[in-house]
């Protein structure tokens, strides 16, 4: 398996990281997961945006190089494993040592990609069982909308969703609103009505979640953003999820409770259309 690592594609072996790596030690960067689709990458740019508002906001700093070449290098390293439809995971770091404070806001970049079997997405036709983990509270603030390498809320909301054998779990906010699952961003469907969680509630500023508000807008079908409680999940008629490499995934039961699939069927058929996917 080949790796991309500061400019260079290597063999994984090849790759050294250095115990004062500030990733390691404090989780001091952000990461990526893209999908990619016989080679091409159609959600790029969403991905790219909202690592430049990431890196900003950690004060990380990446040479000018990586913006011009990130596609051709991400390309490059799918094609160097023969994985024409791939998971691709990109790493920025901040480089060198120092405690809380860093040393220097210059940055490391580390890419992998891991083979997928379909050159689209796929309809879930049974849907998702999913419940609450409530242990740990999303905490909203200007890192929230980026997706961290300290990812310990999900980690332990990922070990209870597997112990009590789900396929994901919604976290909430300290007011006991929705602020994200595990591995998704949240859309529910009301009265025929699509709503979503306001970013500001503290979930992660999803690039699916982004193109499916643009495309159903752009087709005057509104999306509104607003607070999600659990009153409004339990009174939802559908319930969605998103990610970049799933596409949609609907809900079939929420703590047991049956939810209906029929218009988030039509929502990912518009959308696999839009994408021609």
């Amino acid at each position: 398996m080949f790796v991309f690592f500061d400019g260079k594609i290597l063999e994984t072996d090849q790759v050294k990281l250095d115990l004062n790596n500030r990733s390691f030690r404090y989780g001091d960067g952000l990461f990526e997961t893209i999908r990619m689709f016989n080679y091409e990458l159609p959600f790029l740019d969403k991905h790219l945006e909202r690592l430049k508002m990431g890196l900003s906001v950690l004060h990380i700093s990446v040479e000018e190089d990586f913006w011009k070449n990130i596609e051709q290098n991400l390309k490059s390293l799918a094609k160097k494993n023969n994985t024409p439809n791939a998971r691709l995971r990109l790493m920025v770091f901040r480089k060198g040592g120092g405690l809380y404070a860093p040393e220097t806001n210059a940055s490391n970049v580390f890419i992998e990609c891991k083979s997928l079997d379909t050159d689209s997405f796929a309809w879930n036709e049974k849907g998702l069982e999913i419940g609450f983990y409530e242990d740990v509270k999303i905490q909203p603030s200007i890192i929230s909308p980026y997706k961290s390498n300290n990812c310990l809320p999900y980690i332990l909301a990922a070990i209870y969703q597997k112990n009590k054998k789900l396929d994901e779990c919604i976290l909430f906010n300290e007011k006991g609103n929705v602020a994200d699952c595990i591995y998704n961003n949240l859309f529910i469907v009301k009265d025929n009505q699509v709503f979503t969680p306001k970013i500001s509630d503290g979930g992660v500023a999803g690039t699916m979640r982004a193109s499916i508000i643009e495309i159903l807008k752009n087709e005057n079908q509104e999306v509104h953003l607003k607070s999600i409680n659990k009153k409004d999940l339990l009174e939802a008629d559908e319930i969605f999820l998103t990610n970049a490499i799933r596409g949609i995934q609907p809900v079939c039961s929420l703590l047991g409770k049956e939810c209906f699939m029929e218009r988030t069927k039509k929502i990912y058929n518009f959308v696999e259309m839009y994408l021609g996917l």
